[in-house]
């Protein structure tokens, strides 16, 4: 794996250099590192600060920076530092103090080294707390009795939101850039920024092909006139696309969601969306799963019967390539949504030998973000088909949460989708409506 991105983090967190000098890779040098615009200051105060926290032990009084520090501060920068330690109150003051210089110039550092989505690893990263004497001693003491795990012993804030990647977390780029503090925050910036789309990757640079690369919605699937069936293999899709999937769903865009016995998410929440229909599917042997033959036959059935202008597909397996022949056959437009690291670019491209359209979906656009239209259509749902008498707050969070991410996004999101819950429920209204009841916000 690549190794990039997390070697050269590795250098300005104040990692030493005999353990990154192995991980290097070919044509990365720690020279060309250490020659970035403030790199060498931003790896003297990161080490600085985190030397600081390991000598505070039991709240020891630190009178000087020890000689040790010297290796890691080129030029005069030690001698400099010793004399902000001396003028500082206190241990966690210079703590502090290095963190302003750090969070004022460490962006533009990653930046000239080319280090991707430089504000996100900023703030996740870099940005410790603000320290006082009673918070520095309990990190201090934390760091001591090992109840938190530091890659390379080099202090991360917040560490227990990385959870267990943390003592990974700076091994390879794509264990950097998977953990979920980290993905979340990248694609709910791609998301309220609209930042342009990167381009595809090579293997699905085709003509058939569109490359999704933002939080996924099916307003930017193209549909044809008339109607248009969308079928759901469940468990080869993210629950934060199904979600969007069924709160989408109209008389003449309808869905079906095919699940079995081990079904990843919680569809129940699910359930009472209009226009959308829940199709169990028994197993035939405990390993042996019959929901891609279930949608075959369906797809079939529906094309001879309800005649759809267009099958639109959420699927990355390549078995269902068979489709594409009697689509096409028959004039129905066929459409495939599929995620990038599960589907072949060669199945992808044989499709559009068929007329069949495709669209990939990075790992960015599968990344649950906190969609307040979604968030509200999961809460009216459940509203209406709950016992309120029974209904918590907490209660209803958890099971919006479950049916749109997975569970390891949940600690994260948790805040984010409660108080997006509260703040519905707060101009919350029962309406009668050509005889029913409906909720409005």
């Amino acid at each position: 794996m690549a190794n990039d991105i997390v070697n050269k983090l590795a250098y300005l967190l104040g990692v030493p250099e005999t353990i990154i000098q192995p991980l290097l890779s070919d044509g990365q040098d720690l020279g060309r590192i250490a020659a970035a615009e403030g790199a060498p200051e931003i790896r003297a105060r990161c080490r600085a600060r985190q030397v600081t926290l390991f000598h505070y032990t039991g709240a020891k009084k630190i009178f000087r920076l020890p000689d040790s520090l010297r290796s890691y501060c080129a030029g005069g920068t030690f001698d400099e530092l010793q004399q902000e330690f001396l003028a500082a109150c206190g241990p966690w003051e210079f703590a502090n103090r290095m963190t302003e210089f750090i969070m004022e110039n460490a962006q533009r550092t990653m930046e000239a080294l080319n280090i991707p989505h430089a504000d996100v690893l900023l703030e996740l990263v870099f940005k410790w707390p603000t320290q006082n004497k009673a918070t520095f001693s309990s990190l201090s003491q934390q760091y001591h009795s090992r109840k938190l795990n530091f890659p390379y012993a080099t202090f991360i804030p917040k560490p227990k939101s990385f959870e267990r990647k943390l003592p990974y977390l700076l091994t390879n780029d794509e264990t950097l850039l998977s953990s979920v503090p980290i993905t979340l925050a990248i694609s709910t910036q791609v998301r309220e920024t609209k930042q342009e789309p990167r381009e595809a990757p090579e293997p699905f640079q085709l003509s058939n092909a569109t490359y999704i690369d933002s939080p996924f919605s099916p307003n930017g699937i193209f549909y044809h006139e008339g109607m248009c069936c969308a079928y759901v293999d469940y468990d080869n899709m993210p629950p934060f696309m199904a979600a969007q999937i069924c709160r989408s769903a109209t008389k003449q865009h309808p869905a079906k969601v095919f699940y079995d016995d081990r079904v990843r998410g919680d569809i129940e929440v699910l359930r009472h969306f209009p226009f959308v229909e829940f199709c169990f599917v028994e197993r035939l042997k405990s390993e042996k799963s019959l929901v891609d033959s279930k949608i075959l036959t369906e797809i079939v059935r529906d094309c001879y019967t309800s005649r759809p202008n267009q099958v639109i597909l959420y699927s990355s397996d390549s078995d269902f390539f068979a489709l594409a022949p009697i689509l096409k056959q028959e004039g129905i437009a066929f459409t495939v949504i599929a995620l990038e690291g599960q589907v072949s670019p060669t199945y992808i491209e044989k499709l559009g030998e068929y007329n069949a359209s495709s669209y990939i979906l990075s790992k960015l656009a599968v990344v649950p973000v906190p969609d307040v239209e979604l968030i509200r259509n999961l809460l009216r749902h459940q509203l209406l088909h709950s016992v309120l008498g029974e209904c918590s707050v907490q209660g209803i969070t958890q099971k919006i949460l479950g049916s749109f991410s997975e569970g390891r996004y949940h600690t994260m999101l948790a805040k984010s989708t409660e108080a997006e819950v509260e703040k519905l429920l707060a101009g919350a209204k029962l309406v009668v409506k050509n005889g029913g009841i409906v909720v409005e916000f």
